[in-house]
């Protein structure tokens, strides 16, 4: 009986280790996405600070449109243009496949 609790704690063991292998490994996949946009984002401010644009300009509400497909906010600029809407992103972690 003894070596039978030996066996399954082993293989509870072996198991555990695996999932935390894969959790790290998903972990520092999610690190790296996370490091590579936070560095794009650092570049596209030095960017926008370079370009050295005058104080931000105050847009009233009643020029603001909402766009009821894609739910964001434009100015009446980027309604006529849609390249020019700037969309909402959220960070979110990469998903992972299945096995």
């Amino acid at each position: 009986m003894n070596s039978y609790c030996a066996v399954l704690n082993l293989f509870w063991f072996r198991s555990k280790l695996k999932q935390t292998e894969m959790e790290c490994e998903y972990l520092k996949r999610w690190f790296g996405s996370l490091t590579e946009q936070n560095h794009r984002l650092h570049r596209e401010v030095e960017e926008l600070r370079a370009m050295n644009v005058g104080p931000p300009t105050v847009t009233s509400a009643s020029s603001l449109t909402m766009c009821p497909r894609c739910e964001r906010v434009t100015t009446a600029a980027s309604a006529a243009s849609p390249s020019l809407a700037i969309p909402s992103q959220k960070t979110l972690p990469p998903q992972e496949s299945e096995h």
